[in-house]
């Protein structure tokens, strides 16, 4: 029920995003053609919580819409180790702040960054502290 839910609601957003972006160069429209890139499956889920934790802070840029900063999201909970991610707004709307809790031993700073750089977000490390 949960995935349909999202299903739906992805769908939605992607539809409004498309309509209201599609001159603007907006890296989600790339990702909205005929794949379905976000579709969670089991080798996506986040791995169960351990006691070793990392929290990741990401700078990520090109965000032009709701649905960059959705595709964001999933992107980050779909890195194998993640448990949670939490987003934040900049005063630089096209900026968001990505605070990513993880298993250091599944998820390091470099390969959260690889993966919103290789789904077109540009992405800065901030910070990398253990908790």
């Amino acid at each position: 029920m949960k995935s349909l839910l999202g299903a739906v609601l992805l769908s939605a957003v992607l539809v409004a995003a498309t309509t209201v972006s599609a001159s603007a160069g907006c890296p989600c429209l790339a990702l909205t053609g005929d794949t379905q890139v976000l579709t969670p499956t089991a080798d996506t889920q986040p791995a169960p919580m351990v006691a070793d934790r990392t929290e990741v802070t990401l700078k990520i840029g090109g965000i032009t819409c709701d649905s960059c900063a959705y595709i964001v999201n999933q992107v980050l909970e779909g890195v194998a180790g993640v448990q949670s991610v939490a987003l934040q707004s900049t005063a630089d709307p096209t900026v968001i702040i990505a605070v990513v809790d993880c298993d250091p031993r599944l998820a390091s700073g470099e390969e959260l960054a690889a993966a919103t750089n290789g789904v077109g977000y540009p992405t800065e490390i901030i910070d990398d502290n253990p908790i």
